[in-house]
């Protein structure tokens, strides 16, 4: 049985950039998750995709943080959110009042 990541990277992507094949081999090492890629370089990697999409954000273009055809578990999704905040050295009730102040973006 193939999971909704495996569908979603199965499907045929027509691509031509270096940019684009080095995304799809480090997509595929995320997915196979053996170890290849160290603590520190996924570290960076979720550093660096959070910074240019709150960019994004902040230029008005809103998309979901996550593939629509990729599924993360309510499980997953506040680990994920927990450790943002602990790495940011933020309490729960910090980002309750930023998200009541309108948060800008």
């Amino acid at each position: 049985m193939s999971t909704s990541i495996e569908v979603a990277i199965s499907q045929p992507i027509t691509r031509d950039s270096k940019l684009d094949a080095a995304i799809d081999r480090v997509t595929t090492a995320l997915i196979e998750d053996d170890g290849s890629i160290s603590a520190e370089a996924l570290a960076a990697l979720i550093t660096h995709a959070t910074r240019c999409y709150v960019q994004r954000l902040q230029q008005g273009e809103y998309f979901s943080p996550f593939h629509p055809d990729i599924e993360i578990t309510a499980t997953e999704a506040m680990i994920l959110s927990t450790e943002v905040l602990k790495s940011a050295d933020l309490q729960l009730f910090e980002l309750g009042m930023w998200q009541s102040m309108g948060s800008p973006t």
